[in-house]
């Protein structure tokens, strides 16, 4: 986070306008356009599967989709601060050039049944 003091410095412009007044204005507008973002426009596929993992794709409306990494595949932290929601494990893992508003997860496949089969077959 940044800190400034507006009596520690002189940040005046020549209009007599704060520079980190300006700062904190275009700061704010960019946290409250994130969080002002309705869920329901962020669209999420239905999960599909091949034998190691399971992956998903979610569309972006174009105004979210501005702000999503060109040059890095985002942490769990960045794409969970554009509003994206799922459970924990999914991993952003390819980007598609020609569709930056696709955002492509992938995680691995856990076996569902609950342990009864493999306790079975050791028994035998």
């Amino acid at each position: 986070m940044l800190f400034c003091s507006a009596h520690a410095h002189n940040n005046n412009n020549s209009d007599g306008s704060s520079s980190f007044g300006l700062l904190r204005e275009v700061v704010a507008k960019e946290f409250n356009f994130l969080w002002m973002m309705p869920a329901d426009q962020i669209q999420y596929s239905e999960k599909y599967f091949d034998d190691k993992f399971e992956y998903r794709h979610v569309i972006l409306p174009s105004d979210l989709a501005k702000h999503v990494p060109k040059a890095h595949l985002m942490t769990e932290t960045e794409w969970r601060n554009l509003g994206i929601q799922q459970s924990p494990g999914w991993v952003h893992y390819m980007m598609h050039a020609p569709e930056p508003h696709v955002i492509l997860f992938r995680r691995k496949r856990v076996e569902e049944d609950n342990g009864t089969s493999k306790q079975a077959a050791a028994c035998i």
